[in-house]
C-alpha cells in the first residue's frame, strides 16, 4: 500500500510539472468516455430495448432472405393461409405531400400499413378510431390517413375537428 502511495504521488508530481501533457491526455480522456457513453446509449436505445406494446414477446419479423420485409401479396397469402397469427401487420415507408382544404401543403414521411397493423400492435388512438374494416378492405369514403400525435399537435393545433377532414396526397 506504501508503493502505491509513493507512485500516486509521483504521479501528480510529473503531471503538476507538465500542464499542457496534463490538459491533453484529461482532454483525450474526457472526449473519449464522452464517445462511448454516447454510442453506447444510442445503441441500448436503438437494439437493446423492448417496443413500447403490450405483448412484445408475441411479435414476430417475417423477411424474405436476410432483411427484405414481404411484399403486399405475400402477407396477403399469410393471413389468408395461418391458423396460427393473430395479426399480419405490414407496412412500407413513403413521403409525399398533404394539401388540406384550406390550400396549405404540407410535407410528411409516413408509412403505408396494412389493415391490422395497430390492432395488432395493442395500439389505441389519442382521438378519433384506427382502421374498423379487418384486413386491408379500403373504407367507403376511400382512403385513412392516422396522424401521429405530433402532427397533429403541430399543423392541426391539437383540434378535435380533424377528424373527417378531406385531405390531398401528393396533389391527387
Amino acid at each position: 500500500m506504501a508503493n502505491l502511495l509513493a507512485d500516486l504521488r509521483y504521479a501528480l508530481r510529473v503531471l503538476r510539472a507538465s500542464p499542457g501533457f496534463t490538459a491533453v491526455a484529461l482532454l483525450s480522456l474526457t472526449l473519449g468516455i464522452g464517445a462511448n457513453t454516447t454510442i453506447f446509449s444510442i445503441a441500448n436505445g436503438l437494439l437493446f430495448s423492448e417496443l413500447p406494446v403490450p405483448r412484445v414477446e408475441e411479435l414476430a419479423r417475417v423477411v424474405r432472405g436476410k432483411h427484405s420485409p414481404l411484399d403486399y401479396a405475400d402477407l396477403k397469402y399469410v393471413r389468408d393461409h395461418s391458423t396460427t397469427i393473430a395479426a399480419i401487420m405490414g407496412e412500407r415507408l413513403t413521403s409525399g405531400s398533404m394539401t388540406s382544404d384550406d390550400g396549405r401543403i404540407d410535407r410528411f414521411d409516413g408509412s403505408l400499413v396494412t389493415g391490422d397493423y395497430f390492432s395488432g400492435l395493442g395500439l389505441r388512438p389519442a382521438l378519433g378510431q384506427f382502421f374498423v374494416q379487418p384486413g386491408d378492405v379500403t373504407s367507403a369514403t376511400g382512403p385513412v390517413m392516422v396522424l401521429s400525435y405530433d402532427f397533429w399537435q403541430t399543423r392541426f393545433g391539437g383540434e378535435n375537428s380533424v377528424i373527417g377532414r378531406r385531405v390531398r396526397i401528393n396533389d391527387g
